[in-house]
């Protein structure tokens, strides 16, 4: 049986960084994924960050039904040891790898975003709320605007 009577857990402040202690190997990750079931893709943003020494590491991964290993999906972009910035506020950042990420209310809605130079440019809560929009439109109209 699962107990999730602990809604205290959680709050607020934990959108943000935490603040590190003063071990060397300290560090956060922040992990977000997605799938359109109905087009074969998934992908997630990963980071981390290691701020006692100034740096993180991460990226995206674009997934469709031709790989299962993460180094071999059609698109993946992973970096290491990035500076990161010393003013930082996890509510509202970009990481160094691309990956966006704004807290739109504390604990439950988020903005993802990923831009790797201009190679690729992916707003996730765009690309839903256009989704949204259309599954809102009579059926006769979807079927001659697919997704």
């Amino acid at each position: 049986m699962i107990d999730d009577s602990r809604h205290d857990l959680l709050g607020p402040d934990d959108d943000n960084f935490h603040q590190p202690d003063d071990h060397y190997w300290f560090h956060e990750t922040a992990w977000w994924w997605f799938f359109v079931p109905e087009r074969k893709v998934g992908g997630w943003f990963y980071n981390w960050v290691r701020p006692n020494i100034g740096v993180s590491g991460g990226g995206c991964w674009i997934w469709d039904e031709s790989a299962f290993f993460h180094m071999e999906v059609p698109y993946y972009a992973c970096y290491s040891n990035q500076r990161l910035p010393a003013e930082r506020d996890l509510r509202d950042f970009t990481y160094p790898s691309g990956v966006a990420q704004k807290t739109l209310e504390p604990l439950t809605r988020y903005q993802l975003g990923y831009t790797d130079r201009d190679l690729v440019s992916v707003d996730l809560h765009r690309l839903l709320q256009r989704r949204d929009e259309r599954d809102r439109l009579p059926r006769d109209v979807r079927r001659r605007h697919p997704r």
